[in-house]
């Protein structure tokens, strides 16, 4: 067997097919082989590619043969690696390639477009590259919701101060944190602010639609049980324009001019960090948003 094109050929195949076919490469691969395939995997690329093949093929924690190893060689790899991890890592390269691409071709055309398109700031050039660079913007949310999660030990009272501040000002209704400033949670901090902050721009939305009753402010609460750390928002707005089975779909929105993708992302994002979430309507008016995750000690 040459081991090379074989991995080659392999690459090409989509998360369900790969990993059937790294089982069945471990099992029918010699010990010089084994030894041969981690040599090589150390080297490969794309990373999901590498990882896939030393979590799979190469599981550290089972007698699989091995070539005498340096010290920085030993490496423990997850033996529980699945499919999902695999679409993962494989998405979140793909989304930074694509955002390498396109970053520097939308700067090039904001820079031409100002120089050469007269009153550009009033312009219809201007929104849609304002529209290019949001669609940017959702790509590296997307990215970051794709990738393992990086946890660490932060204030939510400050986290979520800071997420308020950046949508106050599209705000005609105040903000309520029912939170203690001394809650602290073991979380993804770039994940969890991106949660925040588009639940917040959705409940800021919604409460600025109302323009025959009194708005209230929009509720933040959150806090810890024994396992899980929880958050919700709570406004007082229209409330959501459809079933909650249609608003989980992928795309969906409601929103001109609106990429669809929000739900989407914070739906990957909460399931990456191990929770769950949910929106509902309010009583008596407007939505809630709610999302917990499992305390990292437990």
């Amino acid at each position: 067997m040459n081991i090379i094109e074989y991995l080659n050929e392999l690459k090409t195949l989509n998360p369900e097919r790969l990993i059937e076919s790294l089982k069945t490469l471990k099992a029918k691969a010699s010990s010089n082989e084994l030894i041969e395939i981690k040599s090589l995997a150390e080297n490969i690329s794309p990373p999901w590619f590498k990882n896939a093949i030393l979590s799979i093929v190469i599981n550290q924690n089972e007698d699989v043969p091995q070539a005498p190893l340096s010290g920085e060689d030993n490496i423990d790899y997850d033996s529980t690696y699945n499919i999902e991890e695999i679409k993962s890592e494989a998405v979140a390269e793909s989304i930074g390639q694509i955002i390498h691409e396109l970053d520097p071709i939308i700067g090039s055309l904001d820079m031409a477009a100002r120089r050469e398109v007269s009153d550009f700031d009033s312009s219809s050039i201007k929104i849609e590259i304002e529209r290019l660079l949001d669609l940017i913007d959702v790509f590296s949310d997307w990215q970051k919701a794709e990738q393992t999660p990086s946890f660490e030990m932060i204030s939510v009272y400050e986290l979520v101060l800071a997420e308020v501040d950046r949508v106050r000002s599209q705000s005609s209704v105040d903000f309520t944190l029912n939170i203690s400033q001394e809650l602290t949670a073991s979380l993804d901090k770039s994940l969890t602010c991106f949660i925040i902050s588009n639940a917040l721009r959705n409940a800021v939305e919604s409460s600025n639609s109302i323009t025959l009753r009194e708005k209230k402010s929009i509720l933040i609460n959150a806090g810890k049980t024994d396992s899980h750390f929880w958050l919700s928002i709570i406004d007082d707005g229209i409330g959501l324009q459809a079933e909650q089975e249609i608003l989980f779909k992928s795309r969906y929105t409601t929103k001109a001019g609106n990429s669809g993708f929000g739900l989407t992302i914070v739906s990957k994002a909460i399931k990456s960090m191990g929770g769950t979430w949910g929106l509902k309507n309010s009583t008596p008016m407007g939505a809630e948003f709610y999302f917990d995750i499992p305390s990292k000690e437990n």
